[in-house]
């Protein structure tokens, strides 16, 4: 086969593999934050617990998948669109919270594995045109951009 006829294979490989560090670092995040979430609801009523253990997330997240998933380098105006967008993320994800434990009568303690579930893929979309490197972002070629410039 000749290199441009795998160029299309090497992409998807590619994909696949973000895809598993993402779904990896997204499964270590939520074992975190869910034991921090379990821990904190003895002690505050878990929408506070769901909030704090919510923020050590993103925290986290922002510097796992930007190191480890995308290999993104982090600056503040991606940090800041990343804020952005997991406020908007936990605010779907309080209010499934919510639905979950008092409307369908999920206890607290299991009603956040389900959100986690379907907050995931809005997740992965959000971060991955997030984390997306300069060159892409900006729709140049990388030998146009300068590397020691943020995006």
């Amino acid at each position: 086969m000749s290199p441009i006829a795998l160029a299309p294979l090497a992409a998807v490989r590619t994909r696949i593999a973000r895809l598993t560090r993402f779904v990896g670092v997204g499964a270590l995040n939520t074992l975190g934050t869910y034991a921090l979430y379990l821990a904190l609801q003895y002690v505050m009523p878990y929408s506070v617990a769901f909030s704090l253990s919510f923020a050590a997330g993103i925290l986290f997240s922002l510097w796992a998948n930007g190191r480890y998933v995308f290999a993104v380098r982090l600056t503040a105006r991606l940090a800041a669109g990343y804020a952005v967008f997991y406020l908007l993320s936990y605010l779907a994800s309080l209010a499934l919270l919510v639905a979950a434990v008092e409307v369908a009568g999920l206890p607290n303690w299991f009603a956040p594995l389900p959100v986690a579930v379907i907050m995931a893929v809005i997740n992965y979309a959000g971060a991955s045109r997030l984390m997306r490197p300069c060159a892409q972002q900006n729709n140049i070629g990388s030998v146009l951009r300068d590397e020691s410039k943020p995006c």
